[in-house]
């Protein structure tokens, strides 16, 4: 039975497993096949974090994907337990592809992913009429003795009829934003031009348009006409007149300035931002390049403005080190103590773009823990580079691991620390990982 554990890990005590990294590594054999798919996929996210050599895009893929969030931990049914097996072909061939791409393009490749399409319940969207041909028509024979009653089918279980949930969620949060201008009345006609996106079948799934399950009527979309008869076509028209309207140009931008320059960016950075969106049909390459360019973003307010992200932070604090990594099975442990379990996040709106998020009095905490035991070698797989550390005072540690970007702040609490004691390079290194010049990007 590939879902049994091995038995060695009920012989494992606790305390061992925190004492001897080789019995915590033992342990793992424990997990089920799910856990190691999932714990191989976010293995994969931390090491390209901290060893790619193209930082931009990895950077730029886990935006996308928090921006098309997708829950590795989603339920379906019929295949439970199923759609983390899809995360990695979804952050690999509907997202990656495309962060330097047309963002229509990328909108165009989440909606038709399976991940996308089971997370958001769209698989089974359907038009009431749908029920009555293909494999949902009902089978009739004899039961009980009653002849031509309808006989029990494989998808009695499905929710049978129209589900917004895609609808609603590709213009809240994918496009237009909660404030770009569409109803309720949109949802309910973007879900059904939606109806017949799904997938061929649980266990191996891929896009299929299944026309039975397509409400062919006539629809308006945010005051476009989209003709009875066009099938899968009227989707792809939805996809289109979102892709290009000005409400998704500023929600884009906005999200964007927000993640790279601040929480709260410049309202005329925005507004730049979007003006080469609806110019270049949506190229977020030219949208970058307008925001890396401008003044906001060399401007001293948007100098250390933001908050790292717990994975930003563990991955920025291990190159920071120069550490030796083999094994980032503990690492992502800390990244999901921290408040970040990497694909974990239920909501649909993905992990937040701005610093409140991580500032809570455990969350600090974590953080300031989390670089001790780092500097300190506690970190199973993890080997901080010791000539980082040895050989040089508190302020050369300093310069070292901020890159010569140290506050006056920082430097004064540095000293504070390790006067009258003689301070290691460690526990100097921890005290720099920890202060605020660290936590800030």
């Amino acid at each position: 039975d590939p879902d049994k554990r091995v038995a060695v890990g009920s012989l494992l005590p606790l305390q061992s497993l925190a004492d001897f990294p080789e019995l915590r590594r033992a342990a793992r054999f424990t997990r089920t096949p799910r856990q190691v798919a999932s714990d191989d996929l976010k293995q994969a996210k931390l090491f390209r974090a901290i060893y790619s050599k193209r930082q931009l895009e990895e950077v730029l893929v886990d935006f996308w994907y928090n921006h098309f969030n997708v829950d590795l931990n989603k339920n379906v049914r019929f295949a439970p337990n199923f759609v983390h097996l899809l995360i990695g072909s979804y952050e690999r061939d509907a997202i990656r592809p495309h962060v330097f791409g047309h963002f229509k393009d990328l909108l165009l490749a989440t909606a038709r992913h399976p991940a996308m399409l089971y997370y958001l319940d769209n698989w089974e969207s359907m038009t009431p009429e749908g029920l009555q041909v293909g494999p949902f028509a009902p089978r009739r024979g004899n039961v009980n003795g009653q002849a031509n009653a309808i006989l029990p089918g494989p998808f009695d279980r499905l929710a049978h009829g129209l589900n917004e949930n895609y609808g609603r969620e590709v213009m809240e949060l994918h496009t237009l934003g909660v404030n770009g201008g569409y109803t309720q009345a949109d949802v309910i006609a973007v879900a059904r031009c939606f109806t017949g996106w799904t997938v061929t079948n649980p266990e191996n799934p891929e896009f299929v348009f299944a026309s039975f399950m397509h409400d062919f009527r006539e629809k308006t979309v945010l005051g476009h006409k989209i003709s009875a008869g066009g099938g899968e076509q009227d989707g792809l028209q939805v996809i289109d007149i979102l892709a290009h309207h000005p409400s998704t140009a500023k929600f884009i931008s906005k999200e964007l300035a927000q993640r790279f320059v601040a929480d709260d960016p410049p309202q005329a950075l925005v507004d730049r931002m979007a003006q080469t969106f609806m110019k270049t049909d949506g190229d977020l390459r030219a949208v970058m390049k307008t925001m890396f360019t401008s003044t906001e973003f060399f401007s001293e307010g948007a100098w250390k403005s933001k908050i790292k992200s717990p994975l930003e932070m563990v991955a920025g604090a291990v190159r920071a080190l120069n550490a030796d990594t083999n094994d980032t099975f503990a690492l992502l442990q800390k990244v999901a103590d921290l408040g970040e379990p990497l694909y974990g996040k239920l909501e649909p709106t993905g992990y937040s773009n701005t610093g409140e998020t991580w500032l809570s009095t455990a969350g600090v905490l974590g953080r300031l823990n989390f670089a001790r035991a780092l500097a300190s070698g506690l970190i199973p797989g993890v080997k901080p580079d010791p000539s980082v550390l040895t050989g040089k005072d508190a302020a050369a540690i300093g310069r070292q691991l901020l890159g010569h970007n140290v506050s006056a702040q920082t430097t004064a609490s540095i000293a504070q620390g390790t006067q009258n004691r003689n301070a290691s390079g460690p526990f100097t290194a921890s005290l720099v990982l920890g202060s605020p010049d660290f936590q800030r990007r």
